[in-house]
């Protein structure tokens, strides 16, 4: 099923599992059979389970829960591919250190790989179980996420009996978001759709949202599939159905039509100003115009409102207006990827403290919260987290932690550093702070610490390069030197409460009024995006041309694709602000692109 955005792709879905239900239910369960249904994310996952009314028949999960449940009974199988990997790792540096124009330091790094992959293949044969995790460690038989979702294919096609398993344990199979499945997994499942026709197979996506690197996009119909299409459109009032009609006729034309009747036509409007330093202040001046123009007050609504979803490019354009830019920076720029994904998603053990203990402490504080207060230091400090429940500590010992927790606020809200406020709160037992963090937080630990941490390190990073730890400890040291405060705002943003999103993290969401922001300049470290070659304001590079030439993705479909997503969220009213150096050719283009009415192109000096 093809689905176009707002179509109710997720309804249909839902209906097909129903009519399943109805029509084979009593079937499936005499055998002990179920019907798989794989997405995306875990929300996605909640949503579809609670809409079948959370039903056993159906095995709703996300793709790697759904492969690593598939595979792991295939202990001997998974062990004979990883070394295979591995193998062809090692002869491949090999061969490169065998190369007459290789250098020296070359050689070096390549040596060292080779004897950590000989270490890998050594530890292998001592693994009697494979397990996952969200990180990898090979030698200790971890598998992480990557691991995972390239072995289920390659198994899958190679592995007649893993195949056969499948489709008798699952003959119902749906893949939701299927644009964003990899390849090789959605071939893997053609492989049994076609060694066996009783085998039901059901793609439901939009090969127009694949907005992920990793995503097939476009699901072949070469081994008899019927491709059905949903026109209709449920989410989007006229004006924004238009826009978002222009925009995907530079892609695969497919336009949608209104599922249903509105009681207002919306409204879409473009708006071209300079790429200067007042780009907040100029966001401002055009909420306000849009609160006067549509007579709706909650465009001026502010970045902890909820009613005007800004959707941006990175992380770093919302860091930068709601004033955590030296944490994103410290934690995103030239880091690892590990630190970088965990502090996306605010996880990662670097930030936990603040997470978990600093900043409820401080927001309890504030609001004279003493029960919270409590409860987070019976968790965090050593003082407390071994008394039991009814037992308490003496009188001074309890008014010093309180004055503690009143210095750390103190500390906090003047701006003190991550190092100053962590190491207050460690030596005034508030916490127990990790050695990995603590030997950097106190230098006069190191020595002390140093052997149990490269112990701890050791086994973490037993899978990770040198230069990779390396990295991590600058990236520490920049990250203590940040102001502690700029962890409210942070806290608030990947807590989705601020009205910052970014473009990539909002598909499937729909909001009343939406405000794309287009800026290549801020948005730089996205290099595989460019929204001003996309409507014709910079040229394509040499790459870019033999792409679209040879017909591969380039920066021009996946731009287009991550606009079409971006717009296609509004319910009601729909901006799109783009920041530019040539305000005139930019008028022009977008005047040709039919995107918006030409009434509805406006300029800064149309503001005021």
């Amino acid at each position: 099923m093809i689905a176009g955005a707002g179509s109710g792709k997720t309804t249909s879905l839902v209906k097909g599992l129903d009519h399943i239900r109805n029509e084979f239910g009593a079937t499936l369960n005499t055998n002990r059979q179920r019907v798989a249904c794989i997405t995306y994310t875990e929300v996605a996952t909640a949503e579809i389970f609670d809409d079948v009314g959370q039903d056993h028949l159906f095995h709703v999960s996300t793709i790697h829960s759904f492969a690593w449940e598939l595979i792991k009974p295939f202990t001997r199988e998974i062990r004979a591919l990883l070394e295979s990997d591995l193998n062809s790792k090692i002869d491949a540096l090999s061969e490169h250190n065998n190369k007459p124009r290789t250098r020296q330091n070359t050689i070096e790094k390549n040596l060292a790989k080779i004897d950590r992959y000989q270490e890998g293949l050594a530890h292998i044969v001592d693994v009697k179980k494979f397990s996952y995790q969200a990180n990898s460690n090979i030698p200790k038989g971890i598998l992480g996420h990557a691991e995972v979702i390239k072995l289920a294919p390659q198994l899958i096609l190679e592995n007649k009996l893993l195949r056969t398993i499948l489709s008798r344990k699952y003959p119902f199979f749906f893949v939701d978001e299927s644009q964003d499945t990899v390849e090789p997994f959605v071939r893997a499942l053609i492989s049994v759709r076609q060694e066996n026709q009783d085998f039901c197979l059901g793609f439901f996506g939009d090969q127009m949202q694949n907005i992920y690197m990793t995503g097939i996009g476009e699901i072949p119909t070469d081994f008899g599939a019927t491709a059905i299409e949903k026109p209709e459109n449920f989410r989007s009032p006229k004006n924004v159905l238009n826009s978002i009609n222009s925009i995907r006729e530079k892609g695969d034309g497919l336009q949608q039509e209104s599922g249903r009747e509105f009681p207002f036509e919306g409204t879409s409007t473009f708006f071209v100003l300079p790429q200067d330093a007042n780009r907040t202040e100029n966001l401002v001046k055009i909420q306000d115009w849009l609160a006067s123009q549509t007579g709706d007050e909650k465009w001026r609504s502010s970045d902890d409102g909820y009613d005007v979803k800004q959707l941006v490019i990175v992380h770093r354009m919302a860091a930068n207006r709601l004033g955590f830019s030296n944490l994103y920076s410290a934690l995103n720029d030239n880091s690892t990827t590990s630190i970088t994904a965990g502090f996306t998603e605010g996880d990662h053990w670097t930030i936990r403290p603040f997470l978990s203990v600093i900043l409820p402490l401080v927001e309890a504080s504030e609001i004279n919260d003493r029960y919270t207060i409590v409860s987070v230091l019976r968790k965090s400090s050593p003082k407390l987290n071994g008394l039991e429940p009814k037992e308490n500590l003496g009188t001074d010992d309890l008014k010093s932690l309180k004055d503690s927790v009143d210095d750390v606020v103190r500390m906090f809200r003047a701006g003190d550093s991550i190092r100053d406020v962590l190491k207050f709160s460690h030596d005034r037992h508030l916490i127990d702070l990790d050695k990995r963090l603590l030997q950097y937080v106190d230098p006069s630990l190191a020595d002390q610490l140093l052997a149990d941490v490269m112990g701890e390190l050791a086994e973490l990073m037993a899978n990770v390069e040198a230069d990779q730890i390396s990295k991590q400890e600058t990236v520490l040291l920049a990250y203590l030197d940040c102001p502690a405060n700029e962890f409210s705002p942070y806290k608030r943003y990947i807590e989705k409460n601020t009205a910052y999103a970014t473009q990539h993290g909002i598909k499937g969401a729909e909001f009343d009024r939406v405000l794309v922001i287009l800026d290549d300049d801020e948005g730089k470290s996205q290099r595989q995006y460019s929204y001003e070659k996309f409507l014709g304001l910079k040229a394509l590079s040499d790459t870019d041309e033999k792409n679209v030439e040879e017909g591969k993705d380039s920066a021009l479909s996946r731009t287009l694709r991550l606009f079409y997503v971006s717009c296609s969220r509004a319910t009601k009213d729909l901006a799109i602000v783009l920041f530019t150096q040539d305000l005139e050719l930019a008028r022009q283009k977008i005047l040709e692109s039919e995107i918006v009415e030409p009434g509805r192109i406006i300029a800064l000096e149309d503001l005021t």
